[in-house]
């Protein structure tokens, strides 16, 4: 066999190797696939993006006498704020939640008793006090 043909079998077979990957092998289009045309998507999807909040929280003397401490969490009871609350000097918290909440628990962690409230976060800027 001479060179011409030994070059001419090598182009051959190289040829038919690049037909077969166009023609659905591995690499190829799969028969099974469907397009992106033929997705349903349920009518409940949302696209979980996230929002900042600002909320802020004071006490009165009285709900504070002995020291205390205030905690902040979103709606799936993840922690967003843990610290000291001091009378009548707010606490504001800048954080980013899930858009789809509409509330964050706070808690006022005082020696005598424990207070728990729900405020309503829609707006984006939230307050309230305890008494």
């Amino acid at each position: 066999m001479n060179h011409v043909t030994a070059l001419k079998l090598l182009a051959t077979g190289m040829l038919l190797g690049l037909v077969a990957c166009a023609d659905g092998t591995p690499d190829g289009p799969r028969a099974n696939e469907g397009s992106l045309e033929d997705v349903s998507i349920p009518s409940d999807f949302t696209f979980q993006t996230n929002r900042a909040i600002k909320v802020a929280v004071s006490a009165s003397p009285a709900a504070v006498q002995q020291g205390a401490a205030l905690e902040i969490t979103r709606a799936d009871g993840r922690r967003l704020y843990r610290g000291p609350i001091k009378a009548n000097r707010p606490v504001v918290l800048d954080a980013v939640v899930p858009s789809k909440d509409t509330n964050v628990s706070v808690r006022l962690l005082a020696r005598d008793q424990v207070r728990t409230a729900q405020v309503d976060i829609s707006s984006g800027n939230a307050n309230t006090r305890f008494e």
